[in-house]
């Protein structure tokens, strides 16, 4: 009896000891598992938020535009540019900033801002209903179709602007 209850003794011991040496690897496994989760749904809501944003975006973007665009905001706007990106230059490279914006260069962006606000008081209602075509076909036409007195202004200000520069 006695041999019976060692080796009951020894079964118990070594159950046990599988036992133990498995609670590790079921710890380390359930560890990983617990991670992997984890990982997952941390993937998940990254997804839900990338998903959310490009709604939003989808939304903002799918509003219809208030019109085509202007031959003479787009001439104004590139004078301006150039004027400001010129005086910029000078100023930050020679360090002088009086003196750089004559009476000629004011003279030019009166021009072209008086012109591009006649444009729009001309245009403002009859573009009001019409959608854009894209910028280029838009600054090159009216509603009849390409204008050759819109492509002339459009070549001559990036001459004119090439000049400038």
């Amino acid at each position: 009896m006695a041999l019976q209850d060692q080796k009951d003794a020894k079964r118990n011991s070594d159950q046990v000891q599988t036992e133990l040496d498995k609670k590790p690897e079921d710890e380390a496994l359930k560890s990983r598992k617990e991670a992997a989760d984890n990982a997952v749904a941390a993937t998940e809501r990254a997804v839900k938020k990338i998903q959310a944003q490009q709604q939003t975006w989808n939304d903002a973007t799918d509003e219809t535009p208030a019109g085509p665009y202007s031959l003479g905001r787009t001439q104004m706007a590139f004078w301006l540019f150039l004027i400001v990106a010129g005086y910029l230059f000078v100023a930050l490279s020679i360090g002088q900033y009086q003196g750089l914006i004559t009476g000629d260069v004011l003279m030019l962006l009166g021009i072209s801002g008086v012109t591009g606000l006649a444009a729009v008081q001309i245009t403002g209602d009859k573009a009001a209903g019409r959608a854009s075509r894209g910028f280029v076909q838009d600054i090159l036409s009216t509603e009849d179709g390409p204008q050759m007195q819109r492509l002339q202004a459009v070549a001559w200000t990036i001459i004119l602007g090439g000049i400038f520069v």
